[in-house]
């Protein structure tokens, strides 16, 4: 029989509508067993925690990150704090390794607010391959010496999305696909290295109160690693789209692992971002021809879900452009339970009618958009007031999760919170109590699972004990004091 131990003398928000406050609650093996007042006088042989007045929420469900990212760009220059041009030259060319790789990037932010180009890159680093990823993770920069080693100097026609000069060279922007099969190209780490940075990582995420992450387009290399981790972290993987005949072949099914680790859906991407002028509009950019690319017809898009729902898995598709929305709307009605529209960033009111009407499984949105993309209005005009309505579709009465993107945005759930209440940036607030039920029991729901993101009996006994009220204060003035995974403390200490 399992020891009882009682978490005492604390504000515990559980989400649970019935029970929605109360002071202490009780746990036994990997579950919640009570909820309510003093429990401490009900169990009387248990283990009494009391934490002196100190906030318990259930744990942080991130639906949407990319852990191989996240892991690999531990090796590489960290561009996210750069604010000049000469800044990120200057970065690049004190570099050391045989590949100069950096990530995180936003022109948005220099003071010339101007995108390097292949001969930049080449006359800082020469003589070693150099590529430098934009925030977004949709639009990177690559040298001649990259380009030449990866065989698109001579043959920029072989993969969609290098960009060419009118001698049909590479200026070294490349998007999308492109920046895709060239990221494949560099040199992963050795296994036991991959392992260790994929520790660190998941160490981390536990360290900021997560307890469940979905990893987005991972591929079969990164759920090995995932295996050979040992951090009780939770982790549900959506593989790659193109790793979906081969997942058939397998017979893989959804849920396909354990509690730790498990498979849970096929990855799609349906365009590209607003920084990099790739997500699908139904209106131009400012002061461009240009509407972006759609990379995914409904057609298409129906064959992939009835694939995916034979294994009995979710399709996620990444659609932030209200043209690709739409299109994903055009699927039939009968496939759209199966389909979760990743960031839906901009929604307009016909749009936002039309996913009120065929609703698709759910949604997950990244609040710290908002205020990233404070410059949205000067690339995508008035129509950037339809951007972030993540309220207004949740009470259209759809399943909205929240979620960090990271590494795009940070992954610190206590940020990415307060960025959603925030009174400031592009979009539309939400009040705290629902946008803790994005971040924890609609997390849980949107991953088709059912027993976590409430502090009730029966569900994990997965949560997260803060030093502050969130409710009363900033969130990100708030501490982690422990993190809990099913009623063990896997981060910090309590007593």
């Amino acid at each position: 029989m399992c020891k009882i131990t009682v978490y005492t003398n604390a504000e515990i928000f559980t989400q649970d509508p019935l029970n929605p406050k109360v002071n202490s609650l009780a746990v036994a093996c990997n579950e919640i067993i009570d909820a309510g007042e003093s429990l401490e006088n009900k169990y009387l042989d248990a283990k009494i925690i009391d934490l002196n007045g100190a906030t318990i929420i259930p744990g942080f469900i991130d639906s949407h990150l990319h852990l191989k990212w996240l892991a690999l760009q531990k090796q590489w220059i960290n561009l996210s704090n750069v604010r000049s041009f000469d800044e990120l030259l200057s970065k690049l060319k004190e570099a050391k390794t045989t590949w100069v790789i950096g990530r995180g990037f936003s022109e948005k932010l220099f003071r010339e607010e101007k995108i390097p180009t292949r001969h930049d890159l080449d006359e800082v680093v020469p003589e070693k391959p150099v590529l430098i990823v934009r925030i977004c993770g949709h639009v990177g920069i690559a040298n001649t010496q990259l380009l030449k080693k990866v065989g698109l100097w001579d043959n920029p026609e072989i993969v969609e999305g290098v960009e060419v000069d009118s001698n049909n060279k590479p200026t070294g922007v490349i998007k999308e696909k492109a920046l895709e099969y060239v990221l494949e190209k560099i040199p992963k780490p050795p296994l036991k290295q991959y392992v260790k940075l994929m520790n660190e990582v998941l160490n981390e995420l536990l360290s900021k109160g997560l307890t469940t992450v979905a990893s987005m387009n991972a591929d079969p290399l990164e759920f090995y690693i995932l295996q050979c981790t040992n951090t009780p972290l939770k982790v549900r993987v959506f593989f790659d789209v193109k790793y979906l005949e081969l997942i058939l072949k397998l017979m893989i099914k959804g849920h396909f692992g354990n509690e730790k680790l498990r498979v849970t859906g096929i990855k799609v991407i349906g365009d590209g971002s607003f920084g990099g002028r790739t997500a699908a509009l139904r209106h131009n950019y400012v002061g461009s021809e240009s509407r972006g690319e759609l990379l995914i017809t409904s057609g298409v898009l129906e064959n992939i879900v009835n694939k995916a729902r034979k294994l009995g898995m979710l399709v996620a598709v990444h659609a932030i452009g209200d043209r690709t929305i739409e299109e994903i709307l055009n699927v039939k009605e009968s496939l759209l339970s199966n389909i979760r529209i990743e960031h839906c960033s901009l929604t307009p009111p016909d749009i936002i009618e039309k996913l009120s009407k065929r609703k698709v499984f759910g949604v997950s949105v990244q609040p710290r958009f908002r205020i990233s993309d404070k410059w949205l209005p000067n690339v995508i005009g008035e129509n950037s007031k339809y951007a972030y309505m993540f309220y207004t579709l949740s009470k259209k009465g759809m399943l909205i999760s929240f979620s960090s993107d990271a590494p795009v945005e940070p992954f610190d759930p206590l940020i990415n919170l307060e960025a959603a209440i925030s009174d400031e940036g592009i979009g539309e607030k939400v009040p705290i109590n629902d946008a803790l039920k994005m971040y924890t029991k609609n997390g849980s729901l949107i991953l088709n699972e059912k027993d976590k993101g409430v502090i009730k009996k029966g569900y994990k006994a997965d949560f997260v004990i803060l030093n502050k009220n969130i409710f009363k204060e900033k969130p990100s003035e708030a501490k982690v004091i422990a993190t809990v995974i099913e009623g063990k403390v896997v981060y910090g200490k309590v007593s």
